[in-house]
């Protein structure tokens, strides 16, 4: 937490600049973003490759697999003020397990937002992820 900040995952606004007034409690982006990796890759998760977005000024992505190999999560933060579309491309054995797709977003207007996309999966869908945001999509397997 922070008093009259944006740095800490928590801001506290003091009432009459004192803390023992009262006040009021925000929560910051940083949360939220945090909350795209810490929601999703639970303990025991295993990162795995993925090549292609790693460029840490624009699209940065990794991902992680659940240990019984019921999910895969893709966490991608796309720091520029572009909007790009990305394919995420799977083997052709591991696309036939993918049953469904879902995508989170915390960007300026949401935060940590279920996008509520068609969950049916196609391989090489593109996805468009916005500007300045942190955006997670969850792959269920069969």
């Amino acid at each position: 937490m922070e008093i009259n900040g944006d740095h800490a995952l928590i801001s506290l606004f003091p009432r009459d600049g004192n803390i023992k007034n009262g006040g009021s409690v925000r929560s910051n982006k940083l949360l939220w973003a945090l909350g795209n990796y810490s929601f999703f890759v639970r303990p025991g998760y295993k990162r795995v490759a993925l090549e292609g977005a790693d460029d840490l000024n624009t699209l940065a992505a990794s991902a992680y697999i659940a240990p019984d190999k019921s999910r895969m999560v893709v966490v991608l933060v796309n720091s520029d003020f572009d909007t790009p579309t990305v394919k995420i491309n799977f083997p052709e054995a591991f696309s036939k397990k993918i049953n469904a797709v879902s995508l989170f977003r915390t960007d300026q207007q949401t935060d940590l937002a279920n996008m509520h996309i068609d969950s049916q999966y196609t391989a090489g869908r593109p996805f468009i992820i916005a500007s300045r945001s942190v955006t997670t999509m969850v792959f269920r397997l069969k």
